[in-house]
């Protein structure tokens, strides 16, 4: 999370990365994240696996935990003649999960669009720095109106198949209407073969065509467990395919966190915190449900196929590590002959294969946590989707529509649940047994249920995810207008959070032709997701937890215009702090926060100092290691304080040899500077002793300070 500013220095780090070792395709990748989740989008049409600080399908987007792992989209057909002068009796093109699509895709067009401009968000810093702030930078290419929806990220692609395939990706930041994305794809047989557009390369008309989806989920990114990294202990099923249907009439396949059997002592649904982990805050011990989220894809639209098979056509999963996910080649006729029959459901006696829950858990109460996820296979397991078949001519198109998106208990939520189960689970994690997060003994919100009926109303909030999916893209008319008849207003179309001397200062402006009701101001401290705070002596029940408390324009709260200015006075030193600002209308709805967000923080600066040597460096020794109680709050905890320092100086900062580390021009008034203990080119310092210089512009003296670094 990082401003403009700070994406700069990296970039020639960056390049170095991109080029490093051996030579692999590179292609953009796009954010959409305008509400409670986040994905990210390829020009390629598909997506590639990753192991670590994957940023694919975050939810809630404030939190940065991806759950999606891989994203693989495969396109086959039988009796190819090649532009390479070679008939196929079956080709596939792949992109995903190890498969980078060069070769057999190529990209067309790449593009994101928005309803209306995006809004213009930024952070001054302690430096008096000004610059955007953003988790992932909006992109936009062009703004249309007249959009279905507030955002959309279409990528166009042409194949070896001669088939395009555009796909246009839908997001909304109705609150109502944000944990989801719908996608489009549009295949049509263009003939194209190299995405050069000028010539034509195949003419023949397409039969027994499929699309080919493969996912992999992850829901333990941020957590100590085996095969949490990558997707192995996820539990995934399917409802819809006559099996299993919960009372509901659509066809999805979802996914969610299943047993460890590292501590069968210790029921784990959810994966309740009781310690510290790194990522977390020092006060996450209280058995928060790390990961209550249950994520999966519906299928909205697909064209009839060919002969009436209904779709989708093939579900089931696959070994993440099989050999048919690896060493793709659209050239390989042995082995495409293999992954078709994969892709049809003919490798099996249904193409719609067992559900990987039931071998699991072969009782099929997944209230209990029974079996292995991995079931022998260390990589876990992928689920696969396909649709078909088809038959295209030259010119003709098909269409298929679904919504991905990601539901549970909040984080809030979570930490109730989760903290009133440990409270009852004993000293130790060995007491939260099956039997007792079976037992009805939680009470929340007037029902009382136990720990593992609280994990798994998860999916009863996923299902109607899904539900108001399929609900929108009816009402857009397939996707034809816009579907929401009462949106909430805009948010403001400016929010600039600048640090100031014992104050932060909020100004913002409204969209021409805008006139909310109000605006309200939401901040927290030193963790973007929300300070977690709780009374050690409560019910439980009603504390705020992860929270972001309304600071003007709420009932009690200072009261604002629509359009203005705010002074954040009570504000402490030391602190960072982070903002958004909604827009409400009369009938109270309000603008998505993450509109507004801020992802860098500000600060309350002191004044100067009386004097040169009134200066001081702090904290003193900085120990890396140490705790927050002798170290900055928050994740930007390494950093050097220089206090009380004069208005405008220059610091320079040298080794105890005299070698120039770092020169700061101070120039912002106050009598605060930070330094983040890194080099001018960016490089971390070793431990030892260092010198800082401050030269006073306004009286021309000089005053030298030391001070310690410990890694």
């Amino acid at each position: 999370m990082s401003g403009q500013r700070r994406s700069l220095l990296l970039l020639p780090l960056l390049l170095g990365l991109l080029w490093a070792g051996p030579v692999q395709a590179q292609y953009r990748t796009k954010t959409l994240g305008i509400g409670e989740i986040s994905d990210v989008y390829s020009a390629i049409g598909g997506g590639t696996e990753c192991y670590a600080n994957c940023n694919g399908l975050y939810w809630p987007a404030i939190w940065r935990a991806g759950t999606l792992r891989a994203e693989a989209v495969w396109l086959a057909a039988r009796n190819v003649q090649g532009a390479d002068g070679v008939t196929y009796p079956t080709r596939v093109v792949h992109v995903g999960p190890r498969a980078t699509g060069a070769g057999e895709f190529f990209p067309i067009s790449f593009t994101t669009v928005s309803k209306f401009e995006p809004p213009q968000i930024s952070v001054v810093d302690a430096s008096g720095d000004e610059f955007q702030t953003y988790a992932d930078r909006p992109d936009n290419d062009r703004v249309d109106p007249n959009l279905p929806a507030d955002r959309m990220v279409e990528s166009k692609v042409s194949s070896l198949l001669g088939v395009t395939i555009t796909r246009r990706n839908y997001a909304y930041s109705d609150p109502r209407y944000d944990n989801f994305h719908i996608q489009e794809f549009v295949l049509t047989n263009t003939g194209d073969t190299d995405g050069k557009l000028q010539t034509k390369e195949l003419n023949q008309t397409l039969q027994g065509v499929y699309l080919h989806f493969q996912k992999r989920f992850v829901l333990s990114e941020k957590y100590e467990g085996p095969g949490g990294g990558w997707g192995a202990n996820v539990m995934n099923d399917i409802v819809g395919d006559g099996v299993h249907d919960y009372g509901v009439d659509f066809k999805a396949q979802y996914a969610w966190v299943g047993n460890f059997t590292n501590n069968d002592a210790f029921d784990d649904y959810g994966l309740s915190q009781w310690r510290k982990q790194g990522y977390s805050q020092e006060a996450d011990t209280i058995g928060r449900l790390s990961k209550p989220d249950f994520v999966g894809f519906v299928t909205i639209h697909a064209d009839p196929a060919a002969d009436g098979t209904p779709q989708p056509a093939m579900t089931g999963t696959i070994d993440a590590d099989d050999a048919l996910l690896s060493a793709n080649s659209a050239t390989n006729i042995q082995k495409m002959n293999a992954e078709y029959q994969m892709i049809t459901g003919a490798d099996m006696s249904n193409p719609h294969g067992p559900h990987h829950a039931d071998q699991i858990d072969q009782d099929k109460n997944f209230l209990t946590p029974d079996g292995d996820p991995m079931n022998g296979r260390p990589g876990g397991w992928t689920m696969k989707q396909s649709y078909g078949p088809y038959t295209l001519a030259p010119g003709d198109s098909v269409r298929i529509v679904v919504a991905q998106g990601v539901d549970g208990l909040t984080m809030n939520e979570a930490s109730i649940i989760g903290r009133q189960f440990k409270r009852l689970s004993g000293p130790t994690k060995q007491g939260g047994t099956t039997a007792l997060s079976l037992t009805p003994n939680i009470t929340y919100r007037g029902l009382t249920l136990g720990k593992n009926q609280w994990y798994f109303s998860g999916r009863d909030s996923l299902f109607e995810t899904f539900e108001k999916a399929i609900d929108l893209y009816e009402a857009s008319n397939n996707m034809g207008r816009y579907p929401i008849q009462n949106p909430p207003p805009r948010p403001p179309s400016k929010f600039k959070v600048t640090s100031g001397v014992n104050r932060i200062r909020l100004d913002w402006e409204l969209y021409s032709g805008q006139n909310p009701q109000r605006v309200e101001i939401y901040r927290t401290e030193n963790y973007i997701e929300g300070r977690l705070r709780y009374d050690a002596d409560s019910d439980y029940t009603n504390d705020p937890y992860f929270e972001y408390q309304c600071i003007a324009g709420c009932p009690g709260a200072p009261q604002i215009t629509a359009q203005g200015t705010f002074d954040d006075a009570n504000v402490a030193r030391g602190i960072n702090y982070y903002y958004y600002i909604v827009s409400v209308g009369a009938d109270g709805q309000k603008s998505n926060r993450y509109w507004t967000q801020t992802y860098d923080p500000a600060i309350s600066l002191r004044e100067p100092g009386p004097t040169t040597k009134s200066f001081v460096v702090v904290p003193n020794p900085l120990n890396i290691g140490a705790q927050e109680g002798v170290r900055y709050p928050g994740p930007r905890r390494e950093r050097i304080g220089f206090l009380d320092i004069p208005g405008q100086c220059t610091i320079r900062i040298y080794t105890e040899r005299g070698e120039l580390v770092r020169t700061i021009e101070h120039t912002t008034g106050s009598g605060d500077e930070y330094w983040d203990v890194t080099t001018e080119s960016q490089q971390l310092v070793v431990s030892g002793l260092y010198i800082a210089v401050v030269d006073n512009h306004d009286t021309g003296e000089r005053e030298m300070k030391k001070f310690v670094i410990i890694r």
